[in-house]
C-alpha cells in the first residue's frame, strides 16, 4: 500500500501521501508476527477463511521486501 502513496507523493508534492506512506511502512514492518510465515508474513484470504504463505510480487514476502527497499533507498536522478 504505501509504494502507491510513494508515487503520488513524487507526482504531487502532498504532504498527505507523505504521511500516509510512512504510516503504512510503519506498519508492515510491525506485521511480521507469523512465526510460519516468510520472514514472519503471511495473508488472510477471507473466501478461504485463513492465512496463507506467499511469496509473490503483489501480495507475497517479494512484494513486501520490494516495498521496504524502495522505502529504504535513496532516489536515484538521470
Amino acid at each position: 500500500k504505501d509504494y502507491i502513496f510513494i508515487y503520488l507523493l513524487e507526482y504531487t508534492s502532498m504532504d498527505i501521501f507523505k504521511e500516509t506512506a510512512r504510516y503504512w511502512t510503519h506498519a508492515m514492518v510491525g506485521m511480521d508476527y507469523h512465526p510460519d510465515g516468510f520472514a514472519g508474513y503471511r495473508v488472510w484470504r477471507g473466501e478461504e477463511k485463513r492465512w496463507r504463505t506467499e511469496a509473490g510480487l503483489f501480495e507475497g514476502i517479494s512484494g513486501i521486501g520490494l516495498v521496504l527497499i524502495s522505502a529504504l533507498a535513496p532516489k536515484h536522478s538521470a
